[in-house]
């Protein structure tokens, strides 16, 4: 039931803002027959799955949402358990809600942060091309999976945030001298030139079921 609820949101979403644009849909879909040994029933299972995604662009005029979604429904056809479902993903893209400085992503998504990671019921929110800075906040239910079905209450929240800094990478005119005026030769590294190299510095904050007190990371590399 909670798989055809949240399958059932997003396109009413969708509908609102495309009534006069022409919409490309992408769907794939794929049946497996599973067949394998139950050892804690002590016989032999058959699954049939069926897996599905689907891919929506061009929901505005300037190309800037899109939607994605991909999931599975299986049934064991040698008992009579119920179907089981697992909603990977099932996501609204808004780019450049604001042009050039904010994207935001609406639905079941997977959040890879260096504080918290996993799959997550909410909204993610980026702030890019402050300057030098940037900012990235998340927060919404977690969704933990078993085997073949969705667990998990609604108490399982999952949030974070990171923000990060940028140095560019200089001119060619200033990259190929050093600080006296001397140019240097293509190919040799030279002290003054492994500093100019650009650099980006981002620190995450998060909290989720497998990190139940807030996580803290720093990060620097160099490119």
């Amino acid at each position: 039931m909670r798989l055809i609820s949240l399958a059932a949101i997003l396109p009413t979403l969708i509908c609102v803002p495309v009534l006069s644009h022409a919409v490309e849909m992408n769907i794939t879909s794929s049946t497996q027959y599973l067949w394998y040994r139950d050892f804690v029933a002590d016989k032999t299972q058959n699954d049939v799955a069926e897996y599905m995604r689907l891919n929506g662009t061009k929901l505005d005029k300037d190309g800037k949402i899109s939607f994605s979604g991909y999931g599975r429904v299986t049934k064991q056809v040698t008992s009579s358990e119920d179907l089981q479902g697992r909603l990977y993903y099932l996501y609204l893209d808004y780019r450049d809600a604001v042009k050039d400085h904010l994207d935001l992503r609406a639905g079941r998504s997977f959040v890879n942060s260096a504080a918290v990671s996993g799959t997550m019921d909410g909204l993610s929110v980026n702030l890019k091309n402050l300057g030098p800075f940037g900012v990235t906040a998340f927060g919404g239910r977690e969704a933990i999976f078993q085997d073949k079905q969705e667990v998990g209450g609604g108490n399982a929240i999952m949030g974070g945030a990171s923000t990060s800094i940028r140095q560019r990478a200089p001119t060619s005119r200033s990259a190929t001298a050093t600080s006296t005026g001397t140019p240097s030769w293509p190919g040799r590294a030279s002290a003054s030139n492994s500093r100019r190299r650009p650099w980006t510095c981002s620190t995450s904050m998060g909290r989720g079921s497998t990190t139940p007190s807030p996580s803290r990371s720093t990060n620097c590399c160099w490119a």
